[in-house]
């Protein structure tokens, strides 16, 4: 299991060498990769199974589909 305070010591590394009046850095990777990786470990852990897999996510299947075409679409 990810815990918090690794996502949180990520993010400290990463924002530590930046200077907030000067540079913008570029987290939008951040949200993209955790939601396709705990999508993808849940994917496994159901063997496959879609509906179970968004019952276990708290969304529905259609969703869930979704989720998936955009994150297989995302280099």
């Amino acid at each position: 299991m990810i815990e918090q305070s690794e996502i949180r010591a990520y993010l400290s590394r990463t924002l530590d060498g930046v200077d907030s009046k000067k540079e913008t850095p570029d987290l939008s990777h951040v949200l993209p990769t955790v939601k396709g990786t705990l999508i993808e470990m849940v994917l496994i852990h159901t063997r496959g199974n879609q509906s179970k897999a968004a019952r276990m996510l708290g969304i529905n299947r259609g969703t869930l589909k979704r989720a998936l075409e955009i994150t297989r679409q995302t280099p």
